[in-house]
């Protein structure tokens, strides 16, 4: 972004602000998957973390798409009150990244899942394809279209990183990809006796 002859000084910070928003909204998937990787290293309850890790997928997809119509309504004066006027150009690459930090949050638990199993090279070659995508991506796009193209390629690297990683976890498991994304009512059922647990502890 900050080479690209169509990117201003203003361009680049509001996407740098568009970087951190997004990493901010990975700290709870991170926190999830450092209880997913021992959990999964120790060989103890595969079925329940495969189950637990649908379940949250699912309640990240609902939080997201909340997430997203918020930004879509009132983004714009949202980011232009909290950080300037200055800062109007965060909308529309924030509202692209949207997908791609929702897709980055459960690759964030498989990858740890399969780490856990000891299976590296699935994330080797996840990570791999989607480096090549916003290499290629950047390189040829970002010169033209700017922070739009940054934001668009990074949500189609993370979205192919967890499409690869999604097909993996269905071939080694059995287990139906539309499990990841298709609501259910006892998701929250879930999450309240999962809540109460913790609190008992």
């Amino acid at each position: 972004v900050h080479k690209s002859p169509v990117c201003t000084d203003a361009d680049l910070g509001n996407y740098i602000q568009v970087s951190k928003i997004g990493q901010m909204l990975l700290i709870v998937p991170q926190i999830i998957a450092s209880v997913v990787y021992p959990g999964t290293a120790s060989g103890q309850g595969r079925e329940q973390f495969h189950a637990g890790i649908m379940i949250i997928a699912r309640l990240l997809s609902r939080l997201f798409l909340i997430a997203l119509i918020i930004s879509v309504l009132f983004g714009n004066f949202i980011f232009i009150t909290v950080f300037g006027e200055t800062f109007d150009r965060m909308w529309l690459p924030f509202i692209i990244l949207i997908p791609g930090i929702f897709s980055l949050s459960v690759l964030t638990m498989l990858s740890s899942y399969f780490a856990g199993e000891g299976n590296w090279r699935v994330n080797v070659i996840g990570a791999t394809i989607a480096l090549a995508i916003v290499i290629v991506g950047d390189y040829f796009l970002v010169p033209v279209y700017g922070i739009v193209a940054a934001a668009s390629v990074s949500t189609i690297a993370y979205m192919a990183n967890l499409a690869f990683s999604l097909r993996q976890f269905k071939m080694d498991y059995h287990i139906s990809i539309a499990h990841f994304f298709i609501w259910q009512k006892s998701d929250f059922g879930w999450l309240k006796k999962f809540i109460s647990k913790e609190k008992s502890i």
